[in-house]
């Protein structure tokens, strides 16, 4: 039983690469499973006695929708610069 203050941590396993551009199929750790039901790579389960939040890695989209953002404010920037 947990107490008023404990949290538990629970983590998932990563992709495993075979060679270079090839990763076996996922399989997530048996106990990270059971407890929250998410299948995704590098994810983790914090409990606490009321309540649990989940932090994934970000996905491609994710990355490049921040990656375009960046890239659009920083050309932006410069032509503001150079007028």
């Amino acid at each position: 039983m947990l107490g008023h203050d404990a949290v538990v941590i629970v983590s998932t396993n990563s992709e495993q690469k075979r060679n270079s551009d090839v990763t076996y199929p996922f399989r997530p750790d048996s106990n990270f499973w059971y407890l929250t039901g998410f299948i995704e790579p590098d994810a983790i389960a914090v409990f606490s006695k009321d309540s649990y939040v989940m932090f994934l890695r970000p996905t491609a989209a994710l990355t490049r929708r921040a990656w375009a953002s960046a890239t659009a404010a920083s050309c932006t920037s410069r032509a503001k610069s150079a007028s």
